[in-house]
Order: structure tokens, then C-alpha cells, then sequence
């Protein structure tokens, strides 16, 4: 045989054995991932029973928790700190002091690399609530375990430090910013003078994140707020304005909605029509129904559905709609209306010509 032969023989024996390496490989890595899922469940399982049923009949899961490996206690740890809450998230407190896993905690949050803080920081629920490492957490050098640190605040966590998360819409990092956002949305009521305050201030680098925070949360404490960023500069950032508008009292926000029907963006002018008709404001109707001859389809159609919220006046508009002589009005209106008696299991609209040809219809 020649070299070239031997060569290939070579690499095919090479190939099979790298074949067969990354087989058993995987089957290896299956079997561990199994086993680890087994564990998992069965530490979960004895977290849950000395949790919620803390007496001696509980000493022997105790003590197979404590011989778990960590990583696995951990985790199962974790995910039971966020579906409790009251007096078994207390005992879920002192069961991890009882294991020394806020030791842990507290090294992991020492480490000079951010990745073994990140773990501290996604953990730290598990301390205590004045614990001093979650408060160094939240400050730390690095934004992904600031991040980390404000995911893991529970409501309560987030009263105490509210400012801080506040400030933290303020930071270069985009990933702190959605965690604080995220924060500010699973808070307390309580807590919302603050995010008032916040709103009515100067205007900042999280302006616009907190205004998207009050247009979501709709509490009509925030309407004062957003009345103050009507005029934003960013298209943005009046149209969550518009949006959150709609969550507030109809008599105060439907005046500042009425005024934005008229803005030069077709989004602002979509969105304040779709707010009006949310609020069901009557006395903007006619407001709204001069917007089924804009320009912007997004806001005709918009300005048709909120007529058709409204109610009966909405509709009065929408008919009368039919016979003018703008196409667009006239075909948006006929669209909304059809899909109305569709849904009413009512006759359709007539057409323009049906009005034409019936002067008492066209009268009406």
C-alpha cells in the first residue's frame, strides 16, 4: 500500500474515534443532566416540606438537604424565594443562615470577577433585608450586577431603596435601566409620590423611562405628571404620554388629549384619538371624528375605533361619516361600522349612493 493510503486509513480511524467521543460524550452529559434535574426535584421537594411544615418530622430532610451539593440547594433555593412570601419566606431566611448559604453569598459578592458577583447579586434575596452586601450589590463597579441586584428586589425591597432604583433610570447602562424599569413596575403603591416627584422634575436622561413606567402602572395619581411632558421634544415619549393619559380621571386627561389630536406627529394624534375612546369621552367625540380624514391611515383607523368605543354618539359620527365627500373618512367609517353590525349581528351601513338615492337617510 502507499503512503496515501495509509494516510487515509489514518483519518478515517481518527474521524470514528472523535465519531464516538462526542457520542458517549453526550450520552455522558445526558445522564449527568438527568441525575442533576433528579436532585434538584427531590431537594426541592424537602425545601418545600421544612418550609411549610416546620416541625421534627422535618430533621431528616434537613439533613439531606444539607448533604446536596450546593449548586443544587442554590438553585432550588432560589426559585423557591420568589413564590413565597410571609411567614415561609422568613423561614426560607433562617433555613439559609441554618445552612451557611449567606456565607456563601457574602463571598461570592467579595470576588474580584463580576461574573461571581452576578451570582451574588441574583442570590442576595436570600439575605436579610438590612444585609449590607445587597446595598454593595446594587452599587457595584460593574452594570451587569447592578442589573442582576435590582432583578432580585421584592416589592417590599424596592420601597426601601425607590430613590436609589429612581436613579438608576439616570445610568449609561441599558441593561440597568430595564432592570430599574422592571423594579418600578413590581413596587408598592406606596411608593409612587416618589416616581411623581420624579416625573415633575427637570427632565433627565430616564425621562422617557419613567413616563413609559407611569403609562404601564396606571395609577390617575401619575395624570399631574405626565401633564408636564405634553411637549416633550421626542415623538416617543409623547406617546406614551397619550398612553398613559388614558389611565387617569376622563375629565382632566381628556382636555390634554384633545390637545393632542392636533399634534404633528401621526402617532401622537393615533395614540391620544385611542386613549380618548379608552376613557369613553363623549364630549370629544366631534374632536376625534375630524381625524377620519387625516392623512395617516393609522390615525383614521384609530380615530374610527375610538368613535366606535364612545358608544351611540360615536356612532352617530361614524354614519354621518358615510355620506361626505372625503373617501378616506367615508371608507374608514363604513369599515368600522360594518365590523360593528357584524359583531351586533346587525343590517350594514348603506352606501353613499343608498343615501343619495334616500334623502331622508342622508337627512338623518
Amino acid at each position: 500500500m502507499t503512503i496515501l493510503t495509509y494516510v487515509l486509513i489514518a483519518l478515517i480511524g481518527a474521524n470514528i474515534a472523535v465519531c464516538t467521543l462526542f457520542v458517549f460524550g453526550g450520552a455522558v452529559r445526558d445522564v449527568r443532566r438527568r441525575r442533576r434535574g433528579e436532585q434538584f426535584a427531590t431537594v426541592r421537594f424537602d425545601l418545600a416540606r421544612i418550609l411549610l411544615q416546620p416541625t421534627e418530622e422535618t430533621t431528616e430532610e434537613f439533613q439531606r438537604v444539607r448533604k446536596a451539593r450546593r449548586r443544587v440547594v442554590l438553585g432550588a433555593m432560589q426559585q423557591l424565594a420568589f413564590d413565597l412570601n410571609g411567614p415561609s419566606h422568613d423561614r426560607l431566611l433562617r433555613l439559609a443562615d441554618a445552612l451557611g448559604i449567606d456565607h456563601h453569598i457574602r463571598s461570592l459578592g467579595r470576588r474580584t470577577r463580576w461574573r461571581q458577583r452576578c451570582r451574588a447579586a441574583q442570590l442576595a434575596h436570600l439575605l436579610g433585608q438590612d444585609d449590607p452586601t445587597r446595598a454593595k450589590l446594587l452599587a457595584d463597579r460593574h452594570p451587569t450586577v447592578q442589573a442582576y441586584a435590582l432583578e432580585g428586589l421584592s416589592r417590599s425591597d424596592i420601597h426601601d431603596v425607590y430613590s436609589l432604583v429612581l436613579e438608576m433610570l439616570d445610568h449609561r447602562s441599558r441593561a440597568v435601566q430595564i432592570a430599574a424599569q422592571h423594579a418600578l413596575l413590581r413596587s408598592e403603591s406606596r411608593s409612587l409620590h416618589l416616581l411623581v416627584e420624579y416625573l415633575s422634575g427637570p427632565h433627565r436622561a430616564g425621562t422617557s423611562l419613567a413616563i413609559e413606567v407611569a403609562a404601564s402602572i396606571g395609577d390617575p395619581r401619575l395624570v399631574v405628571a405626565l401633564e408636564s411632558h405634553l411637549q416633550a421634544e421626542k415623538t416617543d415619549t409623547r406617546i406614551m404620554v397619550a398612553r398613559g393619559l388614558a389611565l387617569g380621571s376622563a375629565k382632566e386627561a381628556a382636555d390634554m388629549l384633545a390637545n393632542m389630536l392636533a399634534d404633528e406627529s401621526a402617532g401622537v394624534r393615533a395614540e391620544a384619538a385611542s386613549s380618548l375612546g379608552r376613557l369613553r369621552a363623549v364630549n370629544k367625540a366631534s374632536a376625534i371624528a375630524q381625524l377620519l380624514g387625516d392623512p395617516s391611515w393609522d390615525v383614521r383607523r384609530n380615530a374610527a375605533l375610538a368613535l366606535d368605543k364612545i358608544g351611540p354618539a360615536g356612532a352617530l359620527l361614524l354614519r354621518r361619516a358615510l355620506s361626505t365627500e372625503d373617501p378616506f373618512a367615508r371608507d374608514m367609517a363604513r369599515q368600522v361600522l360594518e365590523a360593528a353590525a357584524a359583531r351586533t349581528r346587525q343590517p350594514a351601513p348603506p352606501t353613499l349612493e343608498d343615501l343619495r338615492a334616500t334623502p331622508d337617510l342622508l337627512a338623518a
